[in-house]
């Protein structure tokens, strides 16, 4: 039996085996690139997968969301604060100037202090400067309004216009009248002289505070009989504070047809009785005069004043105040507590003698001693 023998490989056999084998290894070498490459572009598909960065983009928006609002809401809740803080500032602030109008719509000085004192001592006023109780420690400067009215109005006194037309008290009444600002009867004046009016000094500066137009109606007896009224100029003849009087100029000659209240002026004396005529609440012309109107012992009285027990109430400051027996001049009315348990006239001997105007109206034998 004959054995085969392999033939021996050519060179140009070798080589091509040899070049097949390394195409192969090549092919698994790219084989190996390509499933490498692949992996690479699957991981960048991934990163930016538009699915992805939608869900990065509006969970961020959601985020960038819930802090806008947060500082918003945190933003308007300040700015609500600082509102509320003011506001408050502002509400406080117009509750203590209403306390203060109410206290001294009284018509009275010396009442209106002690209400503005007792709303301070009661801590509903403040007065970090202390202005306030140095401005009310001068009671008879304290300004004051006419006191609120309500329902029917209250008046002091009986009505001139009962009074019979030769009644001498009737007669000297024809010079008195009702001292109004913008048209609202605030005090009572009277004339010195044919155009010359005198009032207490807190109501021209009421008057000049309002600056309204003010002016004097004479001769208001009654509803149907309202008299006239005539403007006053602008600027006083005088004003003075520590006597508690203001005169004044009025327009038009009212002394033309209302008769002024004759200059006879004397110091009061203790006891006597007396006669007020006055526009108490802006009604009709009112007369005081009774037996418990009298002139009392002023161990409270302010100086260059006295006090008596005549009925007055708001609308009565300024208004003369005569000796029932000799209707004499002896004061000018300037504060009360209404119910006449006690008011306070600044003496009209005095006030002569301070006024160089006044003193040139009086003849010497008009200031006499009883």
């Amino acid at each position: 039996m004959s054995e085969e023998v392999e033939a021996p490989l050519d060179q140009s056999q070798l080589e091509a085996m040899f070049l097949k084998r390394q195409i192969e290894l090549k092919d698994k070498e790219i084989a190996i690139k390509a499933r490498e490459l692949t992996d690479l572009e699957a991981k960048k598909t991934l990163k930016f997968d538009p699915v992805v960065i939608g869900i990065a983009a509006a969970l961020l928006g959601f985020l960038g969301n819930v802090v806008a609002t947060y500082l918003q809401g945190r933003n308007s809740l300040d700015l609500e604060k600082t509102k509320h803080e003011a506001s408050r500032a502002l509400e406080t602030d117009k509750f203590r100037s209403s306390i203060i109008i109410e206290a001294i719509k009284t018509g009275d000085p010396a009442k209106a202090a002690k209400n503005i004192e007792f709303f301070l001592q009661a801590g509903f006023i403040e007065d970090q400067t202390g202005k306030i109780s140095k401005y009310i420690a001068e009671r008879a400067n304290v300004p004051v309004l006419p006191s609120a009215v309500t329902g029917a109005p209250i008046r002091a006194g009986e009505p001139v216009d009962s009074l019979a037309e030769d009644d001498v008290t009737r007669k000297i009444a024809s010079g008195v009248g009702m001292l109004t600002i913008d048209g609202k009867g605030t005090c009572t004046a009277w004339l010195v002289s044919s155009e010359l009016a005198l009032t207490a000094d807190y109501c021209f500066e009421y008057a000049a505070r309002k600056r309204g137009p003010l002016t004097l109606q004479l001769g208001f007896l009654s509803n149907q009989r309202s008299g006239k009224i005539y403007p006053i100029h602008e600027s006083p003849i005088e004003v003075n504070k520590e006597y508690g009087f203001a005169l004044l100029r009025v327009k038009g000659h009212p002394g033309q047809s209302f008769v002024p209240i004759p200059l006879k002026i004397r110091a009061p004396v203790v006891g006597e009785e007396l006669i007020v005529l006055h526009h108490s609440q802006a009604s009709a012309l009112a007369v005081t005069s009774d037996t418990k109107c009298r002139v009392v012992a002023t161990p409270k009285a302010e100086k260059h004043s006295f006090e008596h027990t005549c009925g007055t109430i708001s609308g009565s400051g300024g208004a003369p105040v005569l000796a029932r027996s000799d209707l004499a001049l002896l004061g000018l009315h300037h504060s009360g507590n209404g119910a006449g348990s006690w008011s306070v006239a600044r003496r009209m001997d005095e006030i002569a003698a301070s006024s160089v105007t006044l003193n040139g109206l009086l003849k010497p034998a008009t200031v006499v001693k009883k």
